[in-house]
């Protein structure tokens, strides 16, 4: 404490000896000093580093209006990184109040839905409720569609409307427009899982009438009843069986190291076949109903007789008797018979149903590194890289793995060739050259973006050591000021002095010196007090030190 003491009261006297200008020029100094090192400490702490509602990511559409909130607040030092907005720590709450009272604040799911219910009064008519409802209905579907990864913009539309006659059906179409993240076009999975999603949110709509459209590759999209998404469906049916298969490929190619798979899919075009057979075995065949009928027939015929000759055709003989004759006639019986049989074949009947668009034909083509099988030649042999590769080792080493893979995805693939069922395709070794090493940064490129990021703060140090040091010389300027007496001003050369003989100087000169370690410090006469107040003084506080004055005077003038 003693110590402390005594450097506030040395600090408190070298106060007090400065000039008005110095201490004016001291004290400023000071302040900037002090209001330097409380910015440099309390930078950090009033920095960009807290982020808006937790760093939730929000749609561009809402980043443009919460930057009008921000605005219209005079509310400034937010960054932008990416869908989030960091804000200084202190000021987060006005940051919020601000897009609070701007309405800009994110949506909430069912906020839409739950705000026009409660805006509808009894007054509206149902058409209006109707209009309202739909327009709250797809701006939820356009949020939920933004709420996806990687979705930045959305927009919903749909209509439903009655065809009227006879059936009075209802016809529904809805258009979905979506942006993805980053200029990326959409994926074929992404579009069907969104159109369904529209199309189960309205009980009319039917997902063939969704027509999802990219605004990234300017692509439409429609739906079909089997959830085939694209305006070509063979197109888009056979880019799935591709990804399918390059999925397969590639997890069971995983272990080879940067390893490039191209499928190609060929798929039946023929959508649909029936096909009916029938074959017939007689020896398994069976009597299902038999039948036999007998029938007897008899049949009886005259004998000969007359009179033998001609008889005469006269009058005499036209009453004239005949006589019949006696002998008996033929008599026959005839047996006929008749079967029928009923007999059901013995065989199978077999119907078969072929569905069309499946892969007909599947190839790979599959491209490894030699790096790859080099660096497995290494492993095996136990050589690090600084010794020189056996071609032909390699070469061996490149064969036997290829053959590998290609049995490999053979069973993962489909027959392609059933004269070759082991030829999937084609697997290749290609050339990589290790990539071009990027150059370090120089020593200047890193001390200016050293500079770039920390130049505020350097900015700030250098001027508190400026200010240190102009305190420093402003203090010893007015010590020296203080410890120099000034004779010009304190008195004036023209004050007639008797003269003194030369012993009388030498005198003056051994007094001057005996006495300089003692000398009193003169004071800088103040305005309004004249010369003899002021010797006045000297001599009453200190009449040696006066006397030597005098003396050194006298000598001078001599």
């Amino acid at each position: 404490m003693d110590f402390l003491n005594k450097a506030i009261s040395q600090v408190a006297d070298l106060f007090r000896s400065m000039t008005p200008g110095a201490r004016i020029t001291a004290g400023l100094l000071l302040g900037l000093l002090v209001v330097s090192l409380v910015w440099l400490v309390g930078q950090k702490g009033s920095g960009p580093d807290d982020y808006l509602l937790g760093g939730q990511q929000f749609s561009s559409g809402e980043v443009n209006a919460m930057e009008q909130a921000f605005g219209k607040a005079g509310l400034d030092g937010y960054t932008l990184e990416g869908n989030r907005i960091r804000v200084p720590r202190g000021q987060r709450a006005a940051f919020m109040g601000a897009i609070a009272d701007a309405g800009a604040l994110p949506s909430d799911f069912g906020a839409a839905l739950r705000k026009t219910l409660a805006e509808g009064g009894p007054f509206i008519t149902t058409r209006e409720r109707e209009e309202r409802l739909k327009v709250a209905l797809q701006e939820e579907l356009a949020l939920w569609i933004r709420s996806m990864p990687g979705i930045e913009k959305a927009a919903v539309a749909y209509d439903v409307k009655k065809t009227g006659g006879l059936k009075n059906e209802t016809l529904a179409t809805a258009s979905v427009s979506v942006k993805a993240v980053g200029n990326i076009p959409l994926d074929e999975s992404r579009v069907r899982g969104i159109g369904h999603m529209v199309a189960s949110a309205i009980s009319e709509l039917k997902p063939e009438n969704v027509v999802v459209t990219d605004l990234v590759s300017g692509q439409s999209h429609r739906l079909s009843g089997d959830g085939v998404g694209g305006d070509n469906s063979l197109f888009e049916l056979r880019k799935k069986y591709e990804e399918d298969f390059s999925r397969l490929v590639k997890n069971a190619l995983g272990y080879v190291p940067g390893a490039q798979i191209a499928i190609n899919v060929e798929l039946d075009t023929e959508a649909r076949r029936q096909v009916k057979t029938l074959e017939f075995d007689k020896v398994n065949s069976a009597t299902v109903h038999s039948e036999e009928t007998t029938q007897d027939e008899s049949r009886d015929t005259a004998g000969p007789g007359g009179v033998p000759g001609a008889r005469s055709n006269t009058s005499a003989s036209a009453n004239t008797g005949q006589t019949v004759s006696t002998t008996p006639g033929n008599s026959s019986t005839l047996a006929k018979s008749s079967a029928s049989q009923t007999i059901a074949p013995g065989g199978m009947q077999s119907t078969s149903e072929h569905l069309g668009l499946q892969p007909k034909r599947v190839t790979a083509s599959i491209s490894v590194p030699k790096s790859y099988f080099v660096r497995l030649w290494r492993e095996r042999n136990g050589i690090d890289e600084s010794q020189k590769v056996d071609e032909n080792q390699v070469a061996a080493i490149e064969t036997a793995r290829i053959q590998e893979m290609r049995q490999l995805i053979a069973g993962l693939l489909p027959v392609s060739d059933p004269q070759d069922p082991m030829k999937p395709g084609t697997i290749m070794a290609f050339d990589d050259f290790p990539p071009a090493e990027l150059p370090e940064p120089s020593v200047a490129t890193g001390v200016l973006a050293w500079l770039g990021s920390y130049w505020s703060t350097l900015g700030m140090v250098f001027l508190g050591m400026f200010a240190l040091l102009m305190l420093r010389s402003t203090v010893r300027g007015a010590a020296a000021s203080v410890a120099e007496p000034d004779t010009s001003t304190a008195l004036p050369a023209t004050i007639p002095f008797p003269t003194a003989s030369e012993p009388d100087k030498e005198e003056a000169a051994k007094d001057k010196e005996a006495k300089k370690p003692a000398a009193r410090i003169l004071k800088r006469r103040e305005p309004g007090v004249s010369l003899k107040d002021e010797l006045t003084e000297l001599i009453r506080e200190d009449p040696d030190g006066a006397a030597a004055i005098l003396r050194s005077w006298i000598g001078s003038a001599g």
